[in-house]
């Protein structure tokens, strides 16, 4: 009985020991959450943090939730299937399915037809805003994001914040005009026969820029960008590279700008960093003349009076010298 006690004993340990790494391997196929604020339009992807919860904010995707109320419902799901096409409740089609429940999926903008020059380029407009019929609207590459790097099982929260976005903020998002040739693809799509991917964003104004040691520069004064379809996005400019406004030198710099398509561009330009010079003023010269004339008068002086108490010495001692001969006659 005691023997039979202590195996049964092991083998729950056992059977303990598997069940807890294979929810350890479960969670690490699990690397991220999704959280849809319906009320910005606005998704927040969260990583893990040390202790394995969801809490580091990883990517921020601007979405279009449903245009009649209720129909993203709010609540916590989980993703199951996937699809890189399907037909919509419209019979419009979508990129990159992700079921989150029922009907309501993580998508593409809606297509015409199952054809990536087929976008619906009027609805693409409307991200950011609600405009589906319960499904999460997405850019393509942002629905594909979702595709290929959240499996079945990831958590999705559906909420309602009026004040916050997410704490990544709300991506920009710029329309494409109707009138444009390129307007039938998905700026975001990175299918290699794109015709967006034959352009990139356009940094102007770019110079190299002198500055004394010591004093601060604006580096990004006259500088400007535009995105792929022309709108301005020069807020989005970084400036990427090392100085010390302390130290003189040349440093090599480079501007970058990402636009909301995700499109890259760079510019690089120099930095020189001037070594402060010794100045001497008018008033310093006059001062330093005035001090060395002066000090040239003094010394003209002294010497005179040492001449005079030299000779007055001489004389005193050859007086004092012919008494004491006298006296000795």
């Amino acid at each position: 009985m005691r023997l039979k006690k202590i195996v049964v004993f092991v083998f729950s340990l056992i059977l303990m020991c598997i069940i807890e790494t294979g929810t350890a391997r479960a969670d690490d196929a699990l690397p991220y959450t999704i959280k849809v604020n319906r009320a910005k339009n606005c998704i927040t992807v969260y990583s893990k943090d040390e202790k394995g919860e969801y809490t580091i904010p990883y990517k921020a995707m601007v979405c279009s939730t449903g245009l009649n109320e209720g129909s993203t419902p709010v609540g916590a799901f989980v993703i199951t299937d996937k699809y890189d096409w399907n037909k919509l409740v419209d019979g419009s089609y979508g990129q990159y399915c992700t079921r989150i429940v029922d009907s309501v999926m993580f998508h593409s903008v809606p297509y015409f037809a199952k054809a990536k020059n087929r976008l619906e380029f009027q609805e693409f407009n409307k991200l950011g805003e609600p405009a589906s019929l319960g499904c999460v609207r997405l850019l393509v590459s942002d629905a594909k994001w979702i595709f290929d790097n959240c499996p079945a099982g990831t958590v999705v929260e559906i909420y309602d914040d009026q004040v916050s976005p997410g704490p990544l903020g709300k991506p920009v998002f710029k329309k494409v005009p109707e009138d444009h040739p390129y307007k039938d693809w998905d700026p975001s799509d990175d299918d290699v026969n794109n015709p967006w991917k034959t352009l990139s964003p356009v940094i102007e104004g770019v110079s190299d820029k002198e500055v004394m040691e010591g004093r601060s520069v604006d580096l990004l004064d006259t500088v400007t960008a535009k995105d792929i379809i022309g709108n301005d996005i020069s807020a989005l400019i970084k400036v990427e590279g090392d100085y010390n406004e302390k130290i003189p030198g040349v440093y090599d710099l480079k501007y970058t700008i990402t636009d909301s398509f995700g499109y890259y561009a760079e510019a690089g330009f120099k930095l020189t960093i001037k070594q402060k010079e010794v100045t001497t003023t008018k008033k310093q010269v006059e001062t330093t003349t005035t001090i060395s004339e002066n000090s040239d008068k003094k010394t003209d002086k002294n010497s005179v009076v040492t001449i005079g108490i030299i000779a007055f010495i001489t004389l005193l001692a050859s007086i004092i010298i012919s008494l004491l001969m006298k006296n000795n006659y």
